[in-house]
């Protein structure tokens, strides 16, 4: 899979420090994101200073003003997480810029961010696999003990561990030169363990997001492609659909279809409203007008920037806009890059989109912070790659 001499090219400890954050075991997740900074600042300090850009500015901003906020404003977080919401955002970033270095090729950094995609849902996938095991598919609850110590985790929360998982599809039919027979099938593998647990937790966002990706990848593979090789393309996925057609069929009244055939059929008011979060967007939106400092309140607007405004006002919400907006522009960058291989560039693609997409519609910073981090150590990566590549 890697190129030869990875092991030799990357910083080992660095990398594994980031592999443990993903895994998260025994909700160890904040100590692991304080040994990272530690390791960052007391062994790489030279390394780190010359990979700061704008964006790690931006975040250094945002990250000060939104837990500034959240302090004085009598928030519920405690010292802990005002403590890594200050520091993780820009620490992480730039730890992403500072794993890629220039020796690494192309195809050492596709794998390494499948492998980055894979660890980071192990302990859902193991926790689901764990709750169908012990109870089957024919469950309707949706709230999980974790495999590893046994907490509760809503299912939204467990979603969040997949939604990279979801995007292999993509890569299992690109022309790709970096992944032959045997790759593709272990993605195939990794992706139905997502799909199953996708069923499990009911999730209608993980199934969005694969249809989304697909589409994606076709559309821009069919862009990106030469006439001969499009047309052999084209023709693949016209017999790729029809064997799908002929011989899967899917059944809402079967167990391993329970929760989340009972999802989709629950009316098309839950699916017109987003689940009732378009009434939380606008009475958001309104809020951001009448409160500009921010506001009080139980209920989250299922919006990272909606979110973000409520707790910090407009204020951090500027910053958080303009760290998003260099984001989609570098990814856009990366895309349409001729100097960059069409897998990596569908991979970088994906991983930006589905995020913002998740970053849409569900609590972020109050319900699923370590992804913002683990967003944060991707854009990095993906300003280094522009630095590097471009």
């Amino acid at each position: 899979m890697f190129g030869k001499g990875f092991l030799k090219k990357v910083d080992i400890i660095g990398l594994m420090l980031m592999f443990l954050f993903l895994l998260n075991p025994y909700s160890l997740v904040i100590y692991i994101g304080y040994l990272i900074v530690i390791y960052v600042v007391a062994f790489k300090i030279g390394s780190i200073t010359k990979l700061i850009d704008s964006e790690a500015l931006i975040l250094i901003l945002f990250s000060f003003i939104y837990t500034s906020f959240d302090f004085l404003g009598g928030g519920d977080s405690g010292i802990q997480i005002l403590i890594i919401q200050a520091i993780f955002p820009f620490s992480f970033y730039i730890f992403g810029k500072y794993l890629i270095s220039n020796k690494l090729s192309q195809k050492d950094i596709f794998f390494l961010l499948i492998s980055f995609a894979v660890i980071y849902s192990a302990s859902s996938v193991a926790t689901v696999l764990k709750d169908i095991l012990e109870g089957g598919f024919a469950q309707v609850n949706r709230d999980f003990s974790s495999v590893w110590d046994g907490r509760e985790i809503l299912a939204t929360g467990m979603a969040g561990y997949l939604i990279y998982n979801v995007t292999f599809p993509s890569f299992i039919i690109s022309k790709s030169r970096f992944l032959n027979v045997f790759g593709r099938l272990i993605l195939l593998f990794f992706y139905f363990v997502t799909i199953l647990c996708s069923f499990r937790l009911g999730s209608r966002t993980l199934i969005t997001l694969t249809v989304f990706s697909l589409l994606f990848s076709i559309v821009y593979q069919i862009i990106i492609l030469k006439p001969k090789d499009k047309f052999i393309f084209i023709i693949q996925l016209i017999v790729i659909s029809l064997l799908l057609l002929n011989f899967v069929s899917i059944d809402l009244e079967a167990d391993y279809f329970s929760t989340l055939g009972h999802r989709l059929t629950e009316g098309t008011t839950s699916a017109s409203s987003a689940g009732g979060r378009t009434e939380l967007w606008l009475n958001g939106f309104a809020n951001m007008f009448e409160h500009p400092l921010g506001w009080q309140g139980e209920e989250y607007g299922h919006n990272l920037w909606i979110d973000t405004a409520k707790v910090s006002g407009l204020l951090s919400l500027f910053f958080l806009l303009v760290f998003t907006v260099k984001s989609i522009t570098n990814t856009k960058k990366i895309v349409f890059s001729n100097n960059i291989d069409p897998s990596l560039r569908i991979c970088l693609g994906l991983f930006t989109i589905v995020t913002l997409i998740f970053f849409f519609g569900e609590p972020i910073l109050e319900g699923n912070i370590y992804l913002f981090f683990f967003f944060c150590f991707y854009q990095g990566i993906v300003k280094r790659i522009i630095e590097i590549e471009t």
